[in-house]
């Protein structure tokens, strides 16, 4: 019997399978839902503040541009070969894959978001399945419904659907792994640098000890892979041997601390300008505390000059204890702004700010204290509302006036393609 309660699959006949949706060049392919004429061109997204790439089309990878090349030393190039540059655009992104999330759950009642880009769907007791034929279906159903390009894998567990996905983006978009000679094939076929979970370090012991597919990987004696890379190492290879140690994950875990910085487009001097800033942070904190059903008992406020810059230097911080744990943006932003206005120091030149939320419990065993005459009752009620009003008409239509009625402290997006408040339609809506 193998450890860790996982069971075999067997070779032919699959009834537990998960896919595994990757979304190719992901923030290149959603600038692109509008600019149709750029479909199969080189596109390329910078990175906040427009300063490095870090996402691209294959046609920018094959000009030799790498990901995180610095925009202005490399622009020559890129206007030689025509390359669409945009500003990263993240609400927009979100909202794509929120949409590619719900299509989804047309071809499977288990659905996992990993990532913005990524997510896996548990396929489990569907028997009599033509898995390749499904795959083209959910493959077909997401580009036609929102224009952005998909690959799929399909196999028994998370990290060989993993392994599917890689050999599906480089072959006809969807790879079915069900069925030992295909699995072995499949591993034969991926350099062990493409698998899941092993880690530059990782690779490079195991390169030097004759490993360099996922194949060879299966071949080293479990004692050796426990070892050298700890029980996660002994996971690994089980999965990639056939059997199923992770399962889907439907809910994620609540985030511990919450922070949410940002770099400016320009250098803030004026109080004013940086109050705003920090106020706006803290609201961006309390909404994700309220979409995890979370309080934070402390809330942490920085600030600081830019480093690489000859001239005078400024760095602070302050923590403030609530007497009340809260998820209330109109608490929070005033408790930023209070911490703010105690290490503000003019003079200086402010390159970035950021609120830090910690000590998170959940927002329902929240106490009173004899020392707060706050209604935290009507704070939560004011909350819900703004929350429902903003996610129906868009981002920002309520909030608080400490924030002001323009981002001046806004970060520098000179090829933003599009606006990040409003809605967009998807095809056949």
């Amino acid at each position: 019997m193998l450890r860790f309660g996982v069971w075999f699959y067997q070779s032919m006949l699959v009834y537990n399978m998960i896919a595994l949706l990757d979304c190719n060049s992901f923030y290149a392919s959603c600038e692109t839902i509008f600019r149709p004429d750029l479909v199969g061109k080189p596109v390329a997204v910078l990175s906040n503040n427009d300063g490095c790439i870090i996402a691209m089309t294959k046609e920018v990878k094959a000009l030799g541009i790498e990901r995180g090349a610095v925009e202005f030393k490399i622009r020559p190039l890129l206007k030689k070969h025509n390359v669409a540059v945009f500003s990263a655009n993240f609400a927009l992104y979100g909202n794509v894959s929120e949409r590619i999330n719900n299509l989804l759950y047309q071809f499977a009642p288990e659905v996992e978001q990993y990532s913005i880009d990524e997510s896996f769907l548990k396929l489990d007791n569907i028997s009599h399945i033509n898995y390749l034929a499904h795959g083209k279906m959910i493959k077909q159903t997401i580009e036609q419904g929102t224009k952005v390009p998909v690959s799929i894998g399909i196999a028994v567990n998370k990290t060989l659907s993993k392994v599917a996905n890689k050999i599906a983006k480089r072959s006809e978009g969807v790879f079915v792994i069900n069925s030992k000679n295909s699995r072995i094939k499949a591993l034969k076929r991926t350099n062990i640098d493409d698998v899941w979970g092993v880690g530059r370090q990782y690779a490079k012991m195991l390169k030097s000890s004759g490993v360099s597919t996922a194949y060879d990987f299966t071949m080293l004696p479990e004692k050796w892979i426990k070892k050298k890379m700890t029980v996660g190492g002994l996971r690994l290879v089980h999965e990639l041997k056939g059997h199923r140690v992770h399962d889907i994950v439907l809910e994620s875990k609540p985030k511990k601390g919450i922070l949410y910085s940002r770099s400016f487009g320009k250098l803030i001097t004026e109080y004013t300008e940086l109050n705003q800033a920090v106020s706006e942070y803290a609201i961006r904190v309390a909404e994700q505390l309220r979409k995890q059903n979370s309080v934070a008992k402390i809330i942490r406020v920085f600030i600081h000059t830019n480093p690489h810059r000859n001239e005078p230097q400024y760095a602070r911080n302050r923590v403030f204890t609530l007497n009340i744990s809260t998820n209330s943006s109109i608490i929070l932003s005033q408790v930023a702004s209070k911490a703010l206005a105690s290490i503000y120091k003019p003079g200086f030149r402010y390159m970035k700010a950021g609120v830090i939320a910690d000590v998170i419990t959940s927002a329902d065993g929240v106490q009173d204290s004899l020392f707060d005459n706050m209604n935290h009752e009507a704070h939560s009620n004011i909350m819900k509302s703004m929350d429902m009003i903003n996610n129906k008409y868009g981002l920002d239509l309520l909030r608080p006036a400490s924030c002001g009625t323009q981002k001046i402290h806004k970060m520098r997006q000179n090829m933003l393609s599009f606006n990040p408040n409003l809605d967009y339609p998807v095809v056949g809506e």
